[in-house]
């Protein structure tokens, strides 16, 4: 019941995860940590989206790439 409670299409879900699963794919470069953040990530947007909508998810995934930003701009600064 923790992937599918029945009260969204099975293929819906089934299509996210398994869009979910090629996302995560694709950051193999990464090494283990970078494939198991990307599709705990992916996991987390999955579920606001079903939950909250899609726009929610849009801004849960800006602000997570936001936070990147920031910290790479004040270890940037700290070194000079």
């Amino acid at each position: 019941h923790i992937l599918y409670s029945g009260s969204i299409p099975f293929l819906f879900v089934a299509g996210a995860i398994s869009a979910n699963a090629k996302f995560r794919d694709g950051h193999k470069y990464q090494g283990p940590k970078g494939l198991l953040n990307s599709w705990v990530i992916g996991m987390v947007l999955i579920n606001a989206m079903i939950n909250h909508g899609l726009v929610i998810a849009i801004v849960i995934h800006a602000i997570y790439d936001l936070e990147f930003a920031f910290v790479r701009y004040f270890f940037a600064k700290s070194k000079h």
